[in-house]
């Protein structure tokens, strides 16, 4: 069974008549028994507040509530103010502004908890990311970190799933009894339809004419973009409710919310040191993210090293970071003493990014080549010989962090550069898991 989820961005707030499409979208699911995802924007949850859209938020109460930013579109973007080298200052803003935009969506829809991050387009940001996680939110849709098979994959320690296609896309095909795209979505272990309610009622987004490359218009004053004939808003209402009838009669999906996607992947993750000979096989085969003993990622295989040459007996897997900089790598063969491998484990800390070098008597490594090192160390070595390898996990899987979409996103300025995204969204790589 592949589990299918619902999500819709909750966006506009620019419009009180763009929420008639979040009502309608509510109203669907919820007549045909489902539970969708609603990722709303905090300044849209004070918005339905003040324009008495009580409607609106009691349809949503059937519903799960997630998040989609503070302010989407209004510039500075997530994306865009943190894009600094210091990544303290960064995830700072990000915890101030988001737990703002978190507590806004909390008082207006009455939900104790949000589950899952939705960012704005390819408003991407590895620091949010991070920050998401510390403020509890399990899950990050609208990714380009998933697998290709849509298995759901941890990075930067949330939950990350990918978008399959938008309800807007659907009606304009006319999708939805199309055997083709059913067998698309049953290929893979979660698919993510999405929409974005506002174009329920509009032929553009509201941020393409407000705030595409900049604030175009004072806070308030607003410009809306072409509404939709109410005959194809009708026909589109049609089609979206003959597709839930038919994903629902197909057999092959399960409907989950991101919650209920969470759950299923918690629980303790618990190493001893007994399975460090049996890891370090696996990743002498493929340095690559791990399913035995547990899933882990590459940094659990570090720390959990770090806590055994400390002497620990067990270690709970738990956050992960990468790195800042650029790992460093050797260039030629090496030899380093068990010794010296436990001083330099001594002096690391797993529970902040990872360091870029590490000092290893009077040898400098690579923190794949340290990690392969304590490895040997562990499994019994008391000298050990290193050869040049490379330090991050193939990445074929995942073109796009590799090479983070981020400034074909129209939305932002001209003069956006996404430096320190395009450098550091890689060298979060060693975080993930399955």
């Amino acid at each position: 069974m592949t589990n299918l989820v619902f999500s819709f961005d909750s966006e506009d707030f620019t419009s009180s008549y763009a929420a008639d499409g979040i009502l309608e979208a509510a109203e669907i699911l919820r007549e045909e028994g489902i539970r969708g995802c609603f990722c709303m924007v905090g300044l849209l949850a004070r918005q339905l507040v003040a324009w008495g859209r009580y409607d609106v938020l009691e349809a949503l109460k059937h519903h799960e509530i997630d998040f989609h930013t503070y302010g989407h579109t209004l510039h500075p973007t997530i994306c865009e103010y943190t894009d600094t080298e210091d990544f303290a200052t960064a995830y700072a803003e990000v915890m101030r502004q988001e737990s703002e935009g978190i507590a806004l969506v909390k008082a207006a829809t009455g939900v104790g908890r949000v589950y899952a991050a939705v960012p704005p387009g390819d408003d991407k940001s590895y620091a949010a990311m991070y920050a998401y996680a510390d403020m509890g939110l399990p899950c990050y849709a609208d990714t380009f970190a998933d697998h290709p098979d849509g298995r759901g994959v941890f990075f930067c320690n949330l939950l990350h799933f990918g978008y399959v296609r938008s309800w807007e896309h659907i009606c304009r095909n006319h999708l939805s009894a199309d055997r083709a795209f059913f067998d698309e979505l049953a290929a893979r272990k979660t698919a993510v339809i999405y929409n974005h309610p506002n174009r329920l009622r509009y032929d553009d987004f509201w941020d393409s004419v407000n705030y595409r490359g900049g604030n175009h218009y004072p806070f308030g004053q607003w410009k809306e973009a072409p509404r939709t004939d109410l005959e194809t808003v009708k026909a589109n209402a049609a089609e979206i409710r003959a597709l839930v009838k038919n994903l629902k009669a197909d057999g092959r999906f399960t409907f989950k919310t991101y919650a209920e996607l969470a759950a299923e992947r918690s629980g303790a993750r618990i190493l001893k040191p007994t399975d460090i000979p049996a890891i370090r096989a696996s990743l002498n085969e493929n340095f690559y993210p791990l399913t035995a003993p547990v899933s882990l990622s590459i940094s659990d295989v570090f720390a959990a090293a770090l806590a055994f040459l400390r002497g620990d007996q067990a270690f709970a897997a738990g956050r992960v970071y990468g790195f800042l900089d650029t790992p460093y790598a050797i260039t030629a063969p090496v030899t380093v003493s068990a010794a010296d491998v436990r001083t330099a484990a001594a002096a690391i800390d797993p529970q902040t990014f990872l360091p870029a070098q590490i000092a290893v008597g009077d040898t400098l490594l690579g923190p794949a080549d340290f990690l392969y090192a304590m490895l040997d160390v562990l499994c019994g070595a008391e000298t050990v010989t290193l050869s040049p390898r490379a330090q991050n996990i193939d990445l074929s899987d995942f073109p796009l962090v590799e090479n983070p979409p981020i400034l074909a996103w129209s939305v932002h300025p001209p003069e956006f550069t996404a430096k320190w995204h395009l450098k550091r969204f890689p060298l979060q790589a060693w975080t993930m898991r399955w």
